[in-house]
């Protein structure tokens, strides 16, 4: 149980697939993950890593503390941001 009293929902643990789906934009640096939902973004976003055992583990690690956080802050979502 939570501090509020409410049960928490475990979260699915991340996957990282083989296609990291990237809508490109006319700037670069502006490009979007092409993701239904937060955990979908993370698994696209950490599988750009998936040739570095160490920093995956380590990315993926602190990306589920967040998700975990943001459910337990509500409808809290992960804003969007761009690559600089």
């Amino acid at each position: 149980m939570s501090e509020a009293g409410q049960e928490q929902t475990p979260q699915p643990q991340l996957t990282v697939g083989q296609d990291a789906s990237v809508v490109p934009v006319a700037d670069r640096a502006a490009a979007r993950i092409a993701a239904g939902d937060d955990h979908h973004a993370v698994a696209l976003w950490l599988a750009e890593f998936r040739a570095s055992p160490q920093t995956l583990r380590a990315y993926r690690r602190e990306a589920e503390r967040l998700l975990l956080w943001l459910g337990e802050q509500g409808s809290r979502r992960i804003p969007p941001a761009t690559r600089s």
